[in-house]
């Protein structure tokens, strides 16, 4: 019978500790690029939540230039949407902080947001749904996890490369939104 003496010298674990460290590593390089999809939802939100504060930021200025004189039937509705942009304009913004730090309290709420995108038939669905399949994949469940944030930090030298096809893709996505813009300055000047 094998019994452990409580007075022996204690024994260093060395083989452990740097299994553990490799271990950390890899699974930081197995998920780096999940990450990076996550961190781009928080950008679109923060994009979301830029635009919506700047309809904010419109519609006080005309509420302003008007001197607040709106009919009394506009006048509620106008609050209303008012209301209703800024406290998402907010709420986008605390979401893209959220995922651009890969927070583990956005699942929750991203779930709920993405569950009501779904009903932007057919564009909400699929951009919602993939939004949906990134936090409760395994990876995004990793990630989203309590103890990943000790990973990052343990990990911080680990870096995503880029593919050609990523910045094939973010040429395009870039083109089009220059195009967008373009668009809707001509459509104003015209």
């Amino acid at each position: 019978m094998d019994i452990d003496n409580p007075y022996s010298p204690p024994i260093a674990k060395i083989a452990e500790n740097a299994n553990t460290v490799g271990n950390v590593e890899k699974i930081r390089q197995d998920h780096i690029r999940h990450e990076i999809q996550l961190k781009s939802i928080g950008s679109l939100y923060g994009l979301a939540g830029l635009l919506f504060g700047i309809a904010s930021i419109a519609m006080l200025i005309t509420l302003f230039s008007n001197n607040g004189s709106l009919p009394r039937e506009q006048s509620a509705t106008f609050a209303g949407m008012l209301s209703l942009y800024a406290i998402l304009s907010i709420a986008m913004l605390a979401m893209a902080y959220g995922y651009r730090k890969l927070l583990p309290w956005v699942k929750i709420p991203g779930t709920l947001l993405s569950a009501i995108g779904m009903l932007g038939i057919p564009v909400g669905t699929l951009i919602n749904g993939y939004i949906l399949y990134l936090v409760w994949c395994e990876q995004g469940r990793v990630i989203l996890g309590n103890d990943y944030q000790a990973i990052i930090r343990a990990t911080p030298h680990i870096k995503y490369k880029r593919t050609l096809g990523d910045k094939i893709a973010l040429g395009i996505v870039i083109a089009l939104l220059l195009g967008g813009a373009l668009l809707l300055m001509v459509s104003i000047y015209q």
